[in-house]
Formats: C-alpha cells, sequence, structure tokens
C-alpha cells in the first residue's frame, strides 16, 4: 500500500490498511454470491440470480490492473528506493483494481458501508493532509522571500538538512519572481524524463576552490573540462527536528571560508559569496 501513503507512512499506513481490508471484503462477499449463484442446478429458476445478469467479474478493468501488476515486476525502479517506476505502476494498480472491485455488482447494504467507511478514511486524511501542507505552505513563503537577497541570474547551490524527500525540491521556489540557475533538478539526472542537462555547456561550477564530489552528502552538476565558475549564493533548508550529518557539519564549515551568511528567516539560510 506504499503508493497510496502521500506524507506520513505512520500515521496513513492504519487507513490505508483498512482501505485495502475494504476491497478484499468487497472480493470475498462478491465471490461467494457469485459461486452460489452458478450453484442452481439446470432449469431450477433463481429468482435472485436474474438479478445478477450481464454481471462479468473478468472485465477489462480486471486486464488492465493485471497488465501494470505484470509491469511493476518487469520494469526498473531506477534508484532502488523511492522508485520513480514502481510507485507509479503500483499506484496505477491499486486506481484500476479499485475501479474493477466497485464495477462489479454489489448489494445495496455492502455499497452503504462500504462507501460509508470509505468516506471516513478520505476525510481522516485530508485533515491530515490539510495540516501538512499549511505547514509547507509557510517554508515555501519563507524560501521565497529569501530569494530577494539573491541577484538575478545567479547560480545557487541548494543543501536540504531535512531527511524527508518531500523538502528536497522546495528551493525551486527560489526562481519564483526571478530568473537563477538553481542546481537541483531530479528529473534531469534519472534519463525517465525530456528535461535532460547541458553538459557540454556546463562549466566547472566549484565553491570557492571546493571541487564537486568531495563531500559525499552533498553534489552538484559540473563538468571539469570548462571554464571555471563559482557558486554565487548557497541555500541552505533548515531542520529544527534532527541534528545534522557530521558530512554536512564539514561542509558548512569549509565553505564559510568562501561564503558569508548574507539572509536569514525561520525555514532557511542563504550564503554569498566574499567579494
Amino acid at each position: 500500500m506504499r503508493p497510496l501513503i502521500a506524507m506520513s507512512y505512520g500515521k496513513e499506513l492504519v487507513y490505508t490498511r483498512t482501505f485495502l481490508g475494504i476491497m478484499i471484503v468487497m472480493l470475498i462477499v462478491y465471490f461467494v454470491k457469485w459461486v452460489k449463484r452458478k450453484d442452481f442446478a439446470p432449469g431450477v429458476k433463481n429468482l435472485k440470480a436474474d438479478n445478477w445478469e450481464g454481471d462479468r467479474p473478468f472485465n477489462i478493468w480486471l486486464a488492465i490492473s493485471i497488465i501494470f501488476l505484470v509491469l511493476l515486476f518487469i520494469m526498473p525502479d531506477s534508484d532502488g528506493h523511492a522508485g520513480f517506476i514502481s510507485d507509479r505502476l503500483c499506484f496505477l494498480f491499486y486506481l484500476f483494481f479499485t475501479i474493477w472491485v466497485i464495477s462489479l455488482k454489489h448489494s445495496r447494504r455492502v455499497m452503504i458501508i462500504a462507501s460509508s467507511l470509505v468516506i471516513f478514511i478520505s476525510l481522516c486524511t485530508a485533515h491530515l493532509y490539510m495540516k501538512r501542507v499549511k505547514n509547507h505552505s509557510q517554508i515555501a513563503c519563507d524560501i521565497e522571500q529569501l530569494s530577494g537577497s539573491i541577484k538575478e541570474n545567479s547560480i545557487v547551490l541548494p543543501l536540504s538538512i531535512h531527511k524527508n524527500w518531500m523538502y528536497g525540491h522546495l528551493s525551486n521556489y527560489l526562481g519564483v519572481d526571478k530568473a537563477m540557475i538553481i542546481l537541483e533538478n531530479y528529473e534531469s539526472s534519472t534519463g525517465y524524463f525530456p528535461l535532460n542537462w547541458n553538459h557540454k555547456s556546463i562549466p566547472n561550477v566549484t565553491l570557492g576552490d571546493i571541487s564537486a564530489n568531495v563531500f559525499p552528502c552533498i553534489n552538484w552538476v559540473t563538468n571539469v573540462e570548462n571554464e571555471t565558475k563559482a557558486i554565487d549564493y548557497i541555500f541552505i533548508l533548515k531542520d529544527f527536528e534532527t541534528e545534522p550529518e557530521p558530512c554536512i557539519t564539514q561542509f558548512l564549515d569549509s565553505v564559510k571560508v568562501y561564503y558569508r551568511l548574507i539572509d536569514n528567516n525561520q525555514s532557511g539560510m542563504i550564503y554569498g559569496l566574499k567579494e
């Protein structure tokens, strides 16, 4: 059920498991009745069975969900944990699997009970999402505010201390109001998307005298064969819940030789290249 969890694995797991349980119970109830309808002897009139005429459990929705389930096990999984491919295929499997389950002819009682439970689950998860989105919205506004200290068309290296993957791309809000080169774009590095880095034109991007790949915890796109170009600004997204890794602490101590703090708020910091 991992693809159905949007934000918090621990808090949402109970809801996704309940949803899966509802689907399984609906299938069990349906097939029990379906088998009973098939058990009547030839020539015996079954009035209840007439109401189920035309019902086909093995329909196009089941076929589509099976196709996505098969693709889930044969397609590559990119980085092996977040999964650009597998999570999306699994989500599509659950989507068409759910459509198949609800397209079957269930009794009114089963539909009322299942619908009520699903609506309750949706309201609970929506409440959870609203709380998280409100917090994320404030962080995005803080980041946009920090962009006022960055000159247009500058090169910015983002660094997120957060371990939560959802915060990894918030640095893009720096470019809401002005053009800048932000050295973070996971789409262009995977090969799964039409957007790609132009490696031939990328300069040898450095942090003062610090080159890429010196620190294992931080990296950026560069081309050592081209002209050297210093990074103008470093954006750091704060995390008050966990202590930074020793590697990140060492990295910050090293860059302070070449960069100075020029802006700071509750969500992030901006370091600018010393003149």
